[in-house]
């Protein structure tokens, strides 16, 4: 008997729901990276503006 040829398709498949998934973890932990600079420079920028005009 002549052997079944193997299908390309699942791990074709595979690759790409990795490849998807892997590009979502880089997409989250850019967005977190982006959000924690912004908190950062926002705390920055009160601390700078409380320092040069203190409250009375």
């Amino acid at each position: 008997m002549p052997e079944k040829p193997k299908s390309l398709l699942l791990p074709i498949m595979a690759a790409a729901i990795a490849g998807g998934l892997a590009r979502m973890v880089v997409q989250k932990y850019r967005a977190d990276k982006q959000a924690e600079r912004a908190a950062h420079e926002d705390l920055a920028r009160r601390v700078s503006e409380a320092v040069r005009n203190p409250r009375r």
